[in-house]
């Protein structure tokens, strides 16, 4: 029995919505690892029409997953005989594969489903509410009991912890539930490092940041950009320093700086250059003791690139084109190649790989935050202020991605990869509508209503 595009685009919705708002009970389970293809799998069940359409940024996509499972194939099992980081690498790749179809139905969702935009914003809000309850809940917890690790078993770890092999540390992360584990913090100071709905803190970070980007959205449509909205946009970069990760605070406080100069009002391009000049001058003035507090984390960025050096070079000594097809994993407590989405991909993809998930992931997206600034600067796009807000706080979103993709995986924290490539569907539906001279929020979608505010 078929089922219209409205339907079928409704219980896609309903199944986005429960995953959404399911993220901490996945955590808890321990089973998040696995949610993202089961509910892919079930996505393609419900609306296969949704994949019978293909953009640009679809087909680059789809190319780079086609040359990465080349490369696996090749490289990893052919050649290299290494069968279990082989099936890693399909592992990896299944993220890559599920961001495809998580894309192409949320887009379907947007465009056949009326309410559908607003309730998986809805679902988003309410999922930051609970991390930010959580994690700054957690983090208050260690220091009122002096323990500033606090760890406990999930249910998957109290049922099969002790069985899981050495070789899969990705899935030994899940045995445990980390809510917060001593870190580096102020010179000399240690801190609780949150890790709520993460295996590990840049996957709490870019779950944070993803989260908080649907809620941002959500409270700037539903209730406008008052005390509310911009609490909650404070409440979003302090909630990514509490991760203690440098790049996706960093990157949100470029992609803030970016966003509000090329779409702020006058305003908020004064407090944006106020934020880069200060963030500038902390750190060419001295005023923070910079070399100390980097010094905690000396041997995380030294391994680090270490680690990217030795992957580009033996891919360029071995495969320079198709790559190794895998990460190996030899002495080093981490996979060559890893905590980097460009250097993992040039690693297992070579050249072809790298050339084409960087035309998806940056450059791509870059032509059409250029075109769509360009338009709005000369008036080609009619945006009202809500449009405006969406551009910005999507841009913000796109620019801490493109950071936290150069030092951290794409296709290793599962509910983050999940929530990133949602951002994605959504910024090329915000810059979409731009370029077609509408912007977002501007006109109704065929079919929609424009969302209406309350009035006193």
């Amino acid at each position: 029995m078929t089922h219209s595009p409205a339907v079928a685009a409704a219980r896609t919705r309903l199944l986005l919505q429960g995953y959404i708002l399911g993220i901490p009970l996945w955590w808890v389970l321990g089973i998040d690892f696995i949610v993202v293809q089961g509910l892919a799998a079930l996505l393609v069940v419900v609306c296969l029409t949704a994949h019978r359409r293909f953009s640009l940024s679809d087909h680059l996509l789809a190319a780079t997953i086609l040359s990465l499972c080349l490369s696996a194939y090749l490289g990893g099992f052919l050649q290299g005989s290494e069968h279990s980081r082989f099936v890693a690498a399909l592992y990896n790749l299944s993220f890559w594969v599920c961001g495809l179809i998580l894309v192409q139905q949320v887009r379907h969702i947007l465009v056949h489903d009326p309410d559908g935009r607003m309730r998986l914003l809805w679902a988003g809000h309410v999922a930051f509410l609970m991390l930010v309850a959580c994690g700054w809940g957690a983090v208050a917890l260690a220091y009122a009991v002096g323990d500033l690790s606090l760890i406990t078993p999930s249910v998957f770890g109290l049922l099969v912890g002790d069985r899981i092999p050495d070789s899969a540390p990705h899935i030994q992360r899940h045995a445990w539930l980390v809510f917060t584990l001593a870190d580096w913090g102020l010179p000399g100071v240690p801190m609780p490092r949150m890790r709520v709905f993460g295996p590990y803190p840049a996957a709490t970070a870019a779950t944070v940041a993803a989260l908080g980007t649907l809620s941002l959205l959500y409270v700037a449509e539903r209730h406008g950009r008052g005390l509310r909205f911009l609490v909650l946009e404070a409440v979003v970069p302090f909630t990514l320093a509490l991760t203690l990760t440098r790049s996706s605070l960093g990157g949100w406080v470029m992609g803030f700086v970016l966003a509000n100069l090329l779409f702020g009002t006058i305003h908020r391009r004064l407090t944006a250059a106020a934020v880069a000049v200060m963030a500038g001058g902390m750190v060419l003035l001295g005023s923070l003791d910079v070399g100390e507090a980097a010094s905690y984390r000396q041997y995380s960025s030294e391994s680090r690139f270490e680690n990217y050096a030795e992957a580009v070079e033996r891919t360029l000594d071995l495969a320079p084109i198709l790559g190794l097809g895998i990460k190996p994993r030899e002495e080093s407590h981490i996979a060559l190649g890893s905590h980097s989405t460009y250097v993992s991909v040039f690693t297992k993809g070579g050249i072809l790989g790298l050339l084409l998930a960087t035309a998806y992931l940056v450059l791509l997206p870059a032509a059409r935050w250029t075109l769509a600034w360009m338009m709005t600067a000369t008036g080609a796009a009619r945006l009202d202020a809500r449009g405006v807000t969406e551009l910005r706080i999507l841009l913000t979103l796109q620019v801490a991605t493109w950071v936290w993709l150069g030092f951290e995986d794409l296709d290793a924290p599962a509910t983050a990869a999940a929530l990133l490539f949602i951002g994605m569907a959504l910024i090329g539906d915000g810059t979409g509508r731009t370029l077609a001279g509408a912007g977002p929020r501007a006109q109704a979608r065929p079919g929609r209503p424009l969302l209406r505010r309350r009035t006193a």
